[in-house]
């Protein structure tokens, strides 16, 4: 992508874009042909190659966009530094969308009935001249599409996009910043560049331009070939497992990159044994992988001291899977031309997946299956592919989606060492030293509180003025976000103990398992707590200022509103039922990565929502104002609990501050707050 658009308004002028009904619809047929033949790898056939007349027309870039329903299926182009034949933008554009878009498979030929094309043909690039907010005014929703640049971001959007999208002209500025990567607010930094283009919009169904001509989706490999993989990997197992020589490849057999395999083991009376592995992009070596998997299944076997004699009468089964297409999310699902006697589905959320091959069931009944497999919690992000597979099992199922770990009595300390010293001296001067500056008060009771979760270093000071103010219960409850991928989406941990360098820390069992008894989807799980830091860096000063207390840490993964009510109903069920209420302390830092300035006004808005103890006033402001608060959640699922519980009347501010008075950093600051919450 060009980012150092520098064109007059004369120059363009000289070169303005104009085209005739059929040049239009030259320009959707070639575009249209150019797809067909980088998805069916042929050479392309352009019947009109001067495109009516357009052909040597000058635009300043061109994209183009494919379309599954309302899913975006590829789009790659560019704009331009300088102006460019449009037909050399056109065959750069539809060719990069169909084989080189890094965010989704190869398009292939089946997928081109159900897709639709767009084609934005670039024009007037200008680079904003005005400062800060005023930029609002000189950008067009739905007219302009905003090319951003910033150091090492950069970031596009066409201006159908807004349209689409029902944007004024601040979140199109604000979306284009966190397409590049950066802070929704950096629309406003000087040293941010802003260029405004126009487009000229050309749309049509792929349908008609490919009928009759699709290649027959015929199998890659014969039914004997497959077979031979599966006796392959069976010499294999067996002789690994047996520790001798294997077969690394087969000359006799065909090899190629496919985009995943499964090797499968099925021994009578068990739950088939199985190794998958999948990729996208750039594919997988169809021979090496299968022999890779071939040795991790023999491990497996050895250590569950499968015999030779069990070996020899299991099932051996392979897959090969070629050909993607892309359906959607669950939410959303587009099915059109699935067959699930010759593909699989695959479905991914947030670094988990899962597949399942059924033949004898139809599309409807795979996918819900599916979504079962891989415990889908966002359906409108789990998204949906398929494949074609060629196999000999009757029925695969595979899934990465993890399932609850039981972890050690005490679990260690995560994070010593890099959010808090790990020497236990050190630690104990470091939190003395933060309680000792905290201003004297007199503890109160508090129903809730909101404090930090960064390094000691940077928002100890704040954790510690706020705890040192909290007449604490014999219980505390810490509801923090859960920032790793590992484990399950809502998990209390298991532990006994929290373990830190010279202290130990007791759990309530009894209370998280009622917690888990009343709450639906939360679940013991060592994993999600097993690398987090929200809960782990309050522990040295609740261990100083409440040594008897009991701490149960929960850890929240993703969650919307209504998540929230369900999981605050439950919350306060099980706190109705306890003689004494636990303390909800709300583990957050506030706004991430924005400037300084924009960090404290951003968190002035959060701070303003949390004192009006309204949950959904808070999500929305913050959700609104891309105010990027990690325990937005935590905070609103506490506040819907004590609300039922009638323990919400007031708020206070205790302290707030930001990563910059520990660093002096102000490009990229995150907020800190403490507060106080009492029935």
């Amino acid at each position: 992508m060009a980012v150092g658009v520098q064109v007059s308004s004369q120059a363009y002028l000289e070169n303005a874009l104009e085209l005739t009904v059929e040049q239009k619809a030259s320009v959707l047929a070639q575009g249209a042909e150019l797809i067909f033949a980088a998805a069916s790898g042929q050479r392309e056939q352009l019947y009109d190659p001067t495109l009516r007349g357009a052909a040597e027309k000058m635009v300043f870039g061109c994209y183009v966009s494919l379309k599954r329903g309302p899913h975006l299926r590829g789009c790659c182009g560019a704009l331009q530094g300088n102006v460019v034949r449009l037909i050399d933008s056109l065959y750069d554009a539809a060719y990069r969308t169909a084989v080189d878009d890094p965010r989704f498979p190869v398009v292939t030929p089946g997928e081109l009935p159900f897709l639709d094309m767009e084609i934005s043909l670039l024009f007037n690039p200008q680079p904003l001249k005005a400062k800060g907010e005023a930029r609002v005014k000189e950008v067009v929703a739905g007219t302009h599409g905003v090319l951003v640049h910033h150091g090492a971001h950069t970031g596009l959007l066409l201006p159908s996009v807004a349209s689409e999208h029902g944007w004024d002209s601040r979140k199109l500025l604000e979306q284009v910043c966190v397409k590049a990567g950066m802070h929704p607010s950096f629309w406003k930094d000087p040293e941010t560049v802003l260029v405004t283009f126009e487009g000229m919009l050309l749309a049509e169904p792929l349908k008609t331009y490919v009928e009759g001509r699709l290649p027959p989706t015929g199998r890659w490999l014969a039914d004997e070939e497959v077979a031979g993989y599966g006796h392959l990997c069976r010499s294999n197992l067996l002789a690994l497992v047996q520790g001798m020589t294997p077969y690394y490849s087969h000359p006799g057999l065909p090899d190629a990159q496919v985009l995943g395999v499964t090797l499968s083991v099925q021994i009578a009376g068990r739950e088939p044994l199985q190794a998958t592995q999948l990729s996208m992009r750039p594919g997988v070596a169809l021979q090496s992988t299968l022999f890779g998997l071939s040795q991790t299944l023999a491990r497996h076997l050895v250590e569950s001291r499968i015999t030779l004699a069990i070996l020899n009468e299991a099932r051996i089964d392979v897959a090969l899977y070629t050909d993607a297409h892309v359906h959607g999310t669950i939410a959303e699902p587009d099915l059109r031309g699935h067959d699930p006697r010759s593909r699989a589905l695959v479905l991914f959320e947030r670094g988990k997946q899962a597949l399942l091959y059924r033949p004898t069931a139809n599309a409807e009944e795979t996918l819900a299956e599916a979504a079962k497999l891989l415990k889908v919690a966002t359906p409108k992000t789990a998204s949906i592919l398929s494949l074609h597979a060629e196999t000999t099992a009757e029925m695969l199922k595979f899934t990465s989606a993890p399932n609850p770990r039981s972890g050690p009595e005490a679990r260690p300390a995560a994070v010593a060492g890099r959010f808090y010293p790990s020497e236990p001296d050190a630690l104990k001067k470091l939190v003395h030293e933060h309680l000792s500056a905290a201003p004297s008060v007199t503890p109160r009771q508090v129903s809730a509180a909101l404090v930090p979760h960064a390094g000691l270093m940077h928002s100890g000071k704040i954790a510690a003025q706020v705890l040192k103010g909290i007449k604490f219960p014999g219980t505390i409850l810490v509801i923090g976000p859960k920032h790793t991928a590992l484990g399950m989406e809502w998990a209390v941990a298991p532990n006994r103990i929290w373990n830190l360098p010279g202290l130990q820390i007791a759990s309530d069992h009894d209370l998280a398992q009622l917690l888990v008894h009343e709450i639906p989807g939360l679940t013991f799980d060592a994993a999600a707590h097993q690398n987090e830091h929200a809960i782990e860096v309050e522990l040295p000063y609740l261990a100083q200022l409440a040594p008897e207390a009991k701490v149960v840490g929960i850890a929240l993964g993703h969650m919307d509103l209504d998540d929230c009510k369900s999981f605050a109903n439950g919350l306060a069920k099980a706190m109705k039922s306890l003689k004494e209420q636990p303390l909800l302390l709300v583990s957050s830092d506030m706004n991430h990565y924005a400037t300084e300035e924009q960090t404290r006004l951003l968190d002035e808005l959060a701070l303003a929502a949390l004192e009006k103890l309204d949950a959904e006033k808070l999500v929305s402001v913050c959700t609104d104002n891309n105010i990027s608060m990690c325990g937005l959640m935590p905070a609103a699922v506490a506040l819907l609990a004590l609300k039922q519980l009638d323990k919400l009347k007031k708020a206070t501010r205790v302290a707030y501050g930001t990563s910059a008075d520990s660093t002096g950093e102000t490009r990229r600051a995150v907020g800190y707050a403490g507060m106080w919450f009492e029935g």
